[in-house]
């Protein structure tokens, strides 16, 4: 009688399988939710950029005043463009940003020209203790930084991808 061969795994070789693998995502695991993290604040950041563009835009194109408002009085609700008494636009946030301060003003207008009202207006974003803020510089252009905005406008950075270092700090 011939015997026949087993084939699969031992328990013992499953429980080491299922133990190193546990140590890998173990490992694994924090630069994840890092990368998740800076990826929804690119996204925010890309909106926010987007929706100044479009507000710009519309004053320019109409020939007078546009403004990005936000929604219910609070940045987190999300925003609409307003151009000419009609919304152009309407912006949310990704799940788990937050905007800890926006414009002073409460609202960013562009006049005709394409220049902002206000001189170094700025939003403040968070997600999951990763920081980036949006500047609008007095000629009306948009730039990021790392870590929680400044009372003063800074100059604009070199680097284009802010948002890979706003977890760093």
């Amino acid at each position: 009688m011939k015997k026949s061969q087993q084939q699969g795994f031992t328990v013992v070789e499953l429980l080491i399988s299922l133990v190193i693998l546990s140590i890998l995502v173990s490992v694994a695991a924090p630069s994840y939710q890092r990368m998740i993290a800076q990826q929804k604040l690119r996204g925010a950041s890309t909106e926010l950029r987007a929706s100044l563009l479009l507000t710009r835009a519309e004053a320019v194109k109409i020939g007078q005043t546009a403004s990005m408002q936000p929604k219910l009085s609070d940045w987190n609700n999300g925003w609409e463009v307003v151009s000419d008494g009609n919304v152009v636009g309407d912006f949310a946030l990704p799940e788990g940003v937050s905007v800890a301060a926006g414009p002073a003003s409460g609202k960013v207008k562009y006049t005709l020209w394409g220049r902002p009202n206000s001189q170094c207006e700025h939003f403040d974003l968070t997600v999951s203790g990763c920081n980036m803020c949006l500047y609008l510089d007095i000629d009306g252009s948009v730039f990021t930084d790392t870590g929680a905005c400044s009372a003063s406008c800074p100059a604009a950075p070199e680097s284009a991808n802010n948002w890979v270092k706003a977890c760093s700090q």
